[in-house]
């Protein structure tokens, strides 16, 4: 973490139909560490997930970064949140960028409808075609910023097996928020069996935030 936390901000990219509710525990410790957070508000209902990543991007280059060459910045993404982090960091040159933390269930609702043809519930309840979705880049790890953000993932909804490591990638097998290549390329992995938004607001996930932000691992499973 940067040694001015002054100048470190983060970003919350929260999940879908968020305004920062959902998000207050998580800001209101990172601003206890000392560090500035900036919530990034989307309609992801009538926006794609590569527009919201485009006006992501616009919004940090002009309120986060906002033309100080000293700012470095680290994303949060929740749910929904994480999939344009991802596609924001996959896309987008961002030399100041530090880490990113994907907070995100094991699987997603459209995962059962991926092989279908996208239709009624789509367009209704995502505001974006599932096909759109599902076209995540495959190469997040060697293309995550430039260079490469190191980068996190808590997936949540999920338990851990026994005697698998850290990045197990069978746990979310074919998912759209935690797919098997985002697993098995992250620096740190940890699993945790309540879902997203209920696990962001616990005490003990937004302590693994903290130490990923802080370290780059997450404590007690940073094999």
């Amino acid at each position: 973490m940067s040694p001015d936390r002054h100048n470190h901000h983060i970003v919350i990219i929260p999940t879908l139909g968020d305004t920062g509710k959902a998000c207050a525990p998580l800001a209101k410790r990172l601003e206890a560490e000392g560090l500035t957070v900036n919530l990034f508000a989307y309609p992801t209902r009538e926006w794609t997930i590569d527009h919201a990543a485009l006006s992501l991007a616009s919004h940090v280059d002009r309120e986060v970064v906002a033309g100080a060459a000293d700012r470095s910045v680290s994303f949060v993404g929740i749910g929904t949140g994480s999939l344009i982090a991802r596609y924001y960091l996959s896309h987008y040159e961002l030399l100041p960028a530090r880490r990113c933390v994907v907070v995100a269930d094991a699987s997603h609702p459209s995962d059962r409808y991926r092989s279908k043809r996208p239709g009624w519930l789509a367009r209704r309840r995502y505001g974006v075609m599932l096909s759109q979705l599902a076209e995540g880049p495959a190469g997040f790890a060697s293309s995550c910023g430039v260079p490469p953000v190191p980068y996190g993932v808590i997936v949540c909804n999920a338990a851990m097996p026994a005697g698998t490591d850290t990045h197990d990638h069978e746990v979310s097998r074919d998912s759209l928020y935690a797919p098997p290549y985002l697993l098995k390329d992250a620096l740190a992995s940890h699993y945790c069996p309540e879902k997203c938004e209920k696990a962001v607001r616990k005490p003990q996930t937004l302590d693994y935030i903290i130490q990923f932000l802080r370290f780059g691992y997450f404590r007690g499973n940073n094999a």
